[in-house]
């Protein structure tokens, strides 16, 4: 409201269900959309602090210097200039750990750190009675009717990963947090719990690491760090895989799909071709989609890049791409018949001349041509950020059994849950990561004190917990 962003709940409820084929709980769905408000103004109130929002323009760039062409909404303008419903916390989510860790002591929560949990204990009805644990010198007992389960994904756990996930292959590159080995949910299993849309990877793509950055010399002479990966989503080049082949639209793919594209090609790994004109005309005018940035995901167009052509000869030297005059040479660099290579280029090419990509109907403001020598291959891959799914819940994120009943004193929230995200991450609601471990931890969280309340067994203090 503060900025005049309409996001109405309706909306992207029914836009996260189409998204997915309404294969997930809508129940779960429209428990999170509802909530995700209140937890905004929830964590100002506790001194949270958020970044103003950048505004979606209605208006798809044109390639700088080329023919006017008919804008067109498309999926490629969704993915682009997303709709706003992130909110990136100042201080990112360091600050708001800070923030939230005083919360909890003022309230006189006690955290324990260095400490595993082992095991979620039941009594002889199936109800939850405690948790076992262990720190570096002592075993922990914790006596408990309730237990909320918010360990995070399984991105560190290859097992995990080649059992739930299809798309998984190995030395796929996981950017997550280190450790997250999907503890929780594997206790929740040992105690009957339920798994559902356990196999869903937060899959980004064709990536380089974010790490890499051009040194680029501004107007001014400054020094300007630009990441690499800004030049794998320019919507003007053209993509191909280890064989030569181009396999998708390159303008409406988004990380997000984009992602699932490229871990669907041979050894994850796709190619990402340009020539010299293009080169020059980013140097002299900069590029269209930008560069991901964690802490403002709209991609926001580059200006000029001067320098360009001499850094990219430095990541050559690297061997993350390749520079030559020769198309064979580039095709020999991929791993592909360079007939195959060339024919994908001519094709290509042709569609640039005719303005109409009758293959992947590519937007005809993004066809340009490779015909200028030299030429620029780029190696890339799909990496993944998360896991997302696991244990099955409710929209009061009570965890459900294998027999379909809720496994009372049991809940469960944040990513290590399953039923509210599709197979690939909706663009639709960008931020839902860190939006739902929020507000399905504050759903879980009342949840389990209504229990509490209602069964009138509040005779546990964690303070007073015995060990073992």
């Amino acid at each position: 409201r503060r900025q005049g962003i309409d996001a109405p709940r309706d909306k992207y409820f029914k836009a996260a269900m189409s998204f997915a084929n309404w294969k997930i709980n809508p129940r779960i769905v429209r428990a999170f959309v509802d909530k995700s408000g209140d937890t905004i103004r929830w964590l100002e109130e506790l001194g949270v602090k958020f970044q103003p929002l950048p505004s979606p323009s209605l208006a798809a760039p044109d390639v700088p210097n080329e023919t006017p062409q008919p804008r067109r909404r498309s999926l490629a303008l969704f993915i682009t200039e997303p709709p706003i419903t992130y909110h990136v916390p100042e201080g990112e989510g360091a600050m708001m750990m800070q923030i939230l860790r005083q919360a909890c002591n003022e309230r006189g929560v006690r955290i324990l750190v260095n400490t595993k949990a082992e095991k979620i204990l039941t009594d002889n009805n199936g109800r939850i009675s405690g948790v076992l644990a262990s720190s570096l010198t002592d075993g922990i007992r914790v006596a408990a009717r309730a237990v909320i389960i918010a360990t995070g994904g399984y991105g560190d756990n290859k097992e995990l990963l080649k059992k739930h996930c299809p798309i998984y292959q190995e030395g796929m590159e996981y950017l997550g947090m280190p450790l997250l080995t999907g503890d929780g949910l594997i206790m929740a299993t040992e105690v009957g719990a339920a798994v559902e849309n356990a196999g869903t990877l937060l899959l980004e793509g064709p990536l380089v690491s974010t790490s890499i950055l051009l040194n680029i010399v501004g107007e001014f002479g400054e020094s300007i760090k630009v990441p690499l990966v800004a030049l794998a989503w320019e919507p003007t080049l053209l993509w191909v895989n280890k064989n030569g082949e181009r396999f998708i639209t390159e303008d409406d793919a988004g990380p997000f799909n984009g992602g699932n594209a490229v871990a669907m090609q041979p050894d994850n790994t796709a190619f990402v071709l340009f020539d010299a004109a293009t080169v020059q005309r980013i140097a002299q005018r900069g590029g269209l989609r930008g560069a991901p940035q964690r802490n403002a995901p709209l991609a926001s167009q580059l200006g000029p890049l001067p320098n360009l052509h001499e850094e990219l000869i430095c990541q050559a030297e690297t061997g993350r791409m390749k520079i030559s005059e020769s198309l064979k040479e580039i095709a020999h660099w991929i791993g592909a018949d360079p007939a195959v290579l060339e024919a994908a280029i001519d094709e290509y090419n042709a569609a640039c001349d005719e303005g109409h990509d009758r293959l992947f109907a590519k937007q005809p403001q993004h066809l340009i041509p490779v015909r200028t020598p030299p030429f620029y291959a780029l190696k890339c891959s799909s990496i993944f950020l998360d896991t997302i799914g696991g244990i099955k819940i409710n929209e009061r994120m009570e965890v459900i059994s294998r027999t379909g009943k809720p496994i009372t004193g049991l809940y469960a929230a944040g990513v290590v849950t399953g039923g509210w995200e599709g197979e690939t991450y909706c663009p639709y609601l960008l931020g839902s990561a860190r939006g739902f471990a929020l507000s399905s931890g504050r759903i879980a969280g009342k949840s389990a004190a209504k229990f509490l309340r209602s069964a009138s067994i509040l005779e546990y203090n964690v303070s007073d917990a015995p060990k073992s």
